[in-house]
This record gives C-alpha cells, sequence and structure tokens, in this order.
C-alpha cells in the first residue's frame, strides 16, 4: 500500500477550511490557496488541473498531494 506524503493531511485540512463542502476547485481559487499566479500553476506538468470546457477544475485530494 502506498504511503501518504509528508503534510498531506495538513494540506487537505487546510483546503477544506476555506472551502467546506468542495471537492474541486476553481483555478482563481487555486491561486488564493498556493499564492501563485494562474501561468504559473498551469504551467508546471505536475499541477492537476482538469480542462473542462474552458474552465479548469482542481480536485481538492489532488492539490493537497500537489502541495505537498
Amino acid at each position: 500500500m502506498a504511503r501518504e506524503k509528508q503534510d498531506y493531511r495538513a494540506n487537505l485540512e487546510l483546503i477544506q477550511q476555506m472551502f467546506p463542502g468542495r471537492v474541486a476547485l476553481t483555478i482563481t481559487e487555486t491561486c488564493a490557496v498556493t499564492g501563485l499566479d494562474r501561468r504559473t500553476l498551469l504551467k508546471d506538468r505536475e499541477f492537476p488541473a482538469r480542462q473542462v470546457g474552458n474552465k479548469y477544475s482542481i480536485p481538492v485530494t489532488a492539490l493537497a498531494r500537489y502541495l505537498s
């Protein structure tokens, strides 16, 4: 079984406190969490964004893993 990355739970809790009840965030909300620019995030190949139409959706669990 794969082990959780260090700080995964802390990151997940922080995101859930900022956006209670959400399973996915917009790119704008993700920028608020990370403090990084939209272009910077979207350029990073490891960033877990999924494009849905002309918008991006970022799963909360994937974002917590990314921040770890």
